[in-house]
């Protein structure tokens, strides 16, 4: 059986969408140099983000990154299951603009 080990996403910013992640989707940061500009974050079922703080091309992104947890709803007052879509063009740190 084959799995995703890990999806690696470049930024303009390190930090501010390791916070991000961090605190909406409750990934660990598994390892970071922060004077690099880079750093994994860590999901329960032990697939990795990796971020890598770089120069970034003001122009449309060309990925996103979904998640599914049990209850967004429930986290913000509703009961049903959902997934949550964050674009790369949106996410923070995602965007030389400082998006």
């Amino acid at each position: 059986m084959s799995r995703l080990d890990h999806i690696a996403i470049n930024v303009s910013n390190y930090v501010a969408p390791r916070d991000w992640y961090a605190n909406n989707f409750g990934l660990r940061v598994e390892f970071e140099d922060l004077k690099a500009g880079v750093g994994g974050l860590e999901d329960d079922g032990n697939t990795e983000l990796i971020l890598v703080q770089t120069v970034m091309q003001d122009r449309a992104r060309d990925c996103s990154l979904t998640f599914q947890c049990e209850s967004v709803h429930a986290k913000r007052g509703g009961d049903q299951q959902s997934t949550l879509t964050r674009s790369a063009d949106r996410a923070p740190g995602l965007s030389s603009a400082g998006a």
